[in-house]
This record gives C-alpha cells, structure tokens and sequence, in this order.
C-alpha cells in the first residue's frame, strides 16, 4: 500500500509540474504607460515620411491634448501568454505569415492605446521577417518541443506508475527543457521590444512557472531516493542442522555474490538452524578457515539461532542443505503452501545434499557446493528480476 501511494503522489506531482509549465504565463509588464505612449508616438512620428503627421503632433504637443490622450491610457499595463499561447502564436504566424494583438493577448480600450498596440505588433513582424530563415526553424521547433515535453512527462509518469528510478531522466529533460523554451522566449520579446519599442518593458516568467520548474526537479530528485528508501528487501533464508557450517557458508556467499551481481538493495542472505543442538554458538573454526582460503567475508559476530514458523512469511526463499534439514524446516513451517522451500543444489540443476562437513570434515567440497548452488540461485534472481 505505501508503494501505490508513493507512486499516486508523485505522478500527482509530474502531472502538476507539467500542468503549471504548460499553463503559467510569461508576463509582458509596462510600469510607466504615459512614457511609453510618449516614446511609441515619438518612434512612429520619426519612421514616418508624412509631414501631416508630424505637423499634427506638434500641434498636441504645443495645445497639450497629447497629454490629455497619455493620460487616457491605465497607469500600469501588463500581457500575460502561457506555453500553450506561444504555441498557438507559432500556428498563427505560419497560417498568416504575420502577428495580429489579438494574437498576442493584446488588449484595446482607447484610440491610442489600439496604436501603441499594433506599433509594438508591428515591430516584432518586423523582426520576424527580418531573421525569417532563422524564425521559420525556431517556431518549427518550439511547435515541435510542446509534443516532445508532453510525452516525456507521460514518459515519466508511466515509469513512475511502474517503479522505475529512471522515470527521472524523462521528468527532468521535460521540466528544464519547459523553462528553458520559456525563458529563451522571454528574453528574446524584452530584447526586441527593449530595442525598438520602449526600454522600460519588461518580459518576466510568472510564481507558476518557477513552481512548475521546481516541483518538477524536486520530483527529479526524490523520486529515486524514496523508492530506494521504502524498497522492501527480499530475505533469503539459509537452514542446516545447527547454523555452525554449512548454513553461515551459504549466508557469507550468498551476501557476497548479492554485492557482486549488484542486488544488495534487492536482497539480503541470513541463516538459521533447524535444531537447537548449537544455539549461541559461533561459525565452526574450519568453516571460518574455508571462507578465509578463499577470502570470502563473513559475519565474525555471527551467533547460531533456530528457525521458527514465523520464518515462512518473513522470507522470499528458504533454503537447505539436505533431506533432513528439508524435513525438519517443512515440520517447523507447517507445510510449503507457496513452494518458498528448496534444498540448495535445486538450483544447480541437481537433488542431491550438501554433506555436513561437521561430519565428514570436507570443507572444501562443502564450499564448492555451496558455492555453486548460490550461484544458480543468483542466476535465478537476476531472471526473475
């Protein structure tokens, strides 16, 4: 349960991060209109050739209607467009090969301010036509980059869904890539307009897409150290008749080809005994001699303990050396109703036992076996994996 919600949340959270992106505006903000009036209407009168024009704004400069009309216009003025409004901007000037305000978001409620309006409309046609080459393949692309941010996001929603760390390759490519269109935007209407319409506009991203940006990253970020942290580890039981030989041997091996393979955030090895003939007692002195010949780590602190029925739901597999270990485990546990107990050499492809070396006093073809029946065991993991 902790893992669905885990996941629910942060898909919640890819979902806003692209919600906030694709939906905050870019904000075009104009703090002194009068100033501005005043520098559209000085920059028309001298890019025109009409001497009429020229005449007559002198004439309400001189009468002081100019003034009057400034003062028509509101005091602050301020255009907001969205990823989504840049993307039908795109569509527009490659349907028209020109802008219209009305495309832009561009708002009239005076005379002058309609003027203002198509001037500063007018400049940016402009210099849309004057780099046409260049402009042609920046709107292909940003038209292009709306679909390819759309899908990453779903790229990396499913992952999530699925439980997969590398969710946060596609969730950060998409989040930065969102701004970074944004931003590169931004500063490129503010240079234009800055330049050729009125030096106090300002072109700023809204709180929405910092947030966007940020959850996105932090959602980046997270993501895999969360599912890291709540990750349940598979346990993997080893049992012999006093956990004095063989099953520490399997356990120390096991631990070390679980490093090896990469699977030491997957699983853990740990060992039991299915008497109490040797409970307390440490690793037999020749089996911590066989592990140290063939420099295999060990738990030095290692102490013997008995397996008990509880075992049976705490651990993905139990594991043991021969027949009457075998015997002995499936009376403990109560029986095998989700075939979780196996004898070691299974998964080497044979049925045959581990012989007690306390016994026999062969360590070494213990260790063998041991070692080649958790190999076959590894194998078996990484195909389940």
């Amino acid at each position: 349960m902790k893992k669905i919600i885990l996941r629910v949340l942060m898909v919640i959270c890819t979902a806003v991060s692209f919600f906030l992106l694709l939906t905050s505006v870019i904000s075009l903000k104009i703090n002194d209109t009068q100033a501005m009036g005043k520098a559209v209407i000085n920059r028309v009168v001298a890019d025109s050739d009409n001497p009429n024009l020229k005449d007559g704004v002198r004439f309400l400069e001189v009468s002081g209607l100019e003034q009057t009309l400034l003062k028509q216009l509101p005091k602050k003025y301020q255009v907001e467009m969205s990823y989504a409004d840049l993307y039908r901007a795109c569509e527009k000037y490659n349907e028209q090969g020109k802008l219209t305000p009305k495309d832009l978001n561009l708002s009239s409620k005076t005379k002058l301010e309609e003027i203002i309006n198509e001037y500063i409309v007018k400049q940016i046609n402009h210099k849309l036509k004057e780099k046409s080459d260049e402009v042609y393949h920046a709107i292909s692309s940003y038209e292009y980059s709306i679909f390819v941010v759309a899908l990453l996001f779903l790229l990396a929603a499913i992952l999530i869904a699925f439980g997969r760390a590398s969710a946060s390759v596609p969730l950060a490519i998409a989040s930065v890539g969102s701004f970074m269109a944004l931003w590169i935007a931004a500063n490129d209407i503010t240079t234009v307009l800055q330049a050729n319409v009125y030096s106090g506009l300002r072109v700023t991203l809204s709180q929405g897409v910092w947030i966007g940006l940020i959850v996105g990253l932090a959602t980046t970020i997270l993501w895999p150290i969360l599912l890291k942290v709540t990750k349940e580890m598979k346990k993997i039981l080893f049992v012999c008749h006093g956990n004095i030989c063989r099953s520490p041997m399997a356990e120390a091996i096991m631990q070390y080809l679980i490093k090896q393979n990469g699977l030491e955030d997957q699983y853990v090895a740990e060992s039991k005994a299915t008497t109490q003939d040797a409970l307390g007692r440490g690793i037999d002195p020749r089996a911590q001699r066989e592990l140290e010949k063939n420099r295999m780590p060990y738990d030095r602190g290692h102490r013997a303990s008995q397996m008990t029925a509880k075992d049976y739901d705490e651990y993905e597999y139990l594991i043991c050396m021969d027949e009457e270990n075998f015997a002995d485990m499936n009376r403990i546990t109560g029986g095998d109703a989700q075939r979780k107990e196996h004898k070691l050499l299974e998964f080497a492809g044979s049925y045959d036992d581990v012989d007690d070396p306390w016994y026999t006093n062969d360590f070494d073809t213990a260790y063998q076996e041991i070692y080649k029946g958790c190999e076959g065991l590894i194998k078996k993991l990484k195909e389940d994996k």
